[in-house]
């Protein structure tokens, strides 16, 4: 019975040693992302950020400012989300440790800029990036703002070297470019250079005796490229053959005035053949007639237009005319080229009469041949008269 006890009881000792215990290791790390304080900037500008504010994520996950959070180490980055083209963001990322806290600040940029040597009357615009010191565009700057819309804009972002770049549109030629150390909030002014060109338009013989009929106007257009109907050349507004307004891009319309017209431009280094823009046209149009301009810089380009009074007849009648222009063929002949100068009810310029005491605009470096007509008591038109006018 005492041997039993004793069995019994080394066995009962076996069973009732110590748990072992299991320790897990948490693979954990914890992160806060700050925003950045811009209470140094103009009310304004505070207030735009309010309002377009959306959400901050960290691993596409909605997280909120300045609350710390658990996460699974390794690499995050936080993005910030904003309603407006105009305020552009970067992301933000560390890399989190097991059991450690990584703090993620953004910090600020407030840019205005001077848009007065951004502004051109014709031909392309000015764009804007914002890009990293590798040389690429911060990730919500892909697109980049039209100059000729914005003159400000707020990006949010990581510390580090930056740089602004204003460029001519669809091309890679810079305007200007500012690098700048991005670390607390900061606020910028910048005024690009001036790199613009000038045109001078002016009207001779001026001012015009009698009002203006038909299509007559000048017009400075910036096409996509040339426009090569024989006889024709698209004016804003009307429509070729096919139906469309063709490869116009912008224009600027210009009325009869007694001081020049001082019209500014980006000029575009045109070298590389393969790109749309060695293509682009520049020129002065009046009455389907080209004046070609160049978009090199250091050019003075200035164009001449007349101002031609067509009268009525000697005896005080009143009539009607036509004209053409005097072109020269690839083969070296000429030709008289009809002016279109009406446009018919579907859009489309057409050859028309107009009356006499008309005021015409007219490019020098042509002759043109003007046709009148008289309306007897039976209603027949009779032609009177044939002048040739030499601009040459």
């Amino acid at each position: 019975m005492k041997q039993f006890l004793i069995a019994v009881l080394l066995t009962l000792g076996v069973f009732s040693s110590f748990a072992k215990n299991i320790q897990p290791v948490e693979n954990v790390g914890r992160v806060v992302v700050n925003l950045p304080d811009i209470s140094s900037f103009a009310k304004t500008v505070q207030d735009e950020y309010l309002s377009k504010f959306q959400k901050l994520s960290f691993r596409n996950q909605t997280i909120q400012p300045g609350v710390e959070y658990f996460v699974d180490a390794g690499q995050g980055c936080a993005t910030l989300s904003f309603n407006s083209g105009y305020v552009f963001t970067g992301e933000i990322c560390g890399n989190i440790n097991p059991g450690q806290l990584v703090t993620l600040n953004f910090t600020a940029l407030h840019l205005e800029w001077d848009a007065a040597n951004l502004k051109t009357d014709v031909g392309p615009s000015a764009n804007f990036f914002i890009l990293t010191n590798l040389g690429t565009p911060v990730s919500s700057t892909s697109s980049a703002l039209d100059t000729n819309y914005i003159s400000k804009n707020l990006f949010i972002g990581k510390p580090g070297n930056y740089k602004s770049v204003f460029y001519v549109a669809n091309t890679t030629d810079v305007i200007d470019e500012k690098a700048f150390t991005l670390s607390t909030p900061v606020s910028i002014n910048v005024t690009p250079k001036d790199i613009r060109e000038e045109i001078t338009v002016q009207f001779l013989n001026g001012p015009e005796k009698f009002s203006f009929s038909g299509t007559n106007a000048a017009y400075v257009i910036f096409r996509e490229r040339a426009f090569t109907e024989v006889g024709k050349t698209l004016l804003p507004g009307y429509k070729t053959p096919y139906g469309s307004i063709g490869s116009i891009l912008n224009y600027s319309r210009l009325v009869p005035q007694t001081t020049p017209y001082k019209l500014n431009y980006f000029p575009v280094e045109q070298t590389d053949q393969s790109t749309s823009t060695s293509q682009w046209i520049l020129e002065v149009v009046v009455n389907e007639t080209q004046w070609p301009l160049s978009f090199k810089k250091g050019q003075k380009q200035v164009v001449p237009i007349e101002i031609i009074n067509v009268n009525d007849f000697q005896t005080g009648k009143s009539g009607v005319f036509n004209f053409a222009r005097k072109d020269t063929k690839a083969s070296g002949t000429t030709q008289w080229t009809p002016i279109l100068t009406s446009i018919s009810s579907y859009g489309d310029l057409i050859l028309n009469n107009l009356p006499t005491s008309t005021s015409l605009l007219l490019l020098p470096g042509y002759e043109y041949l003007f046709e009148f007509f008289i309306q007897d008591d039976l209603g027949k038109l009779l032609k009177q008269d044939t002048v040739i006018l030499d601009l040459k």
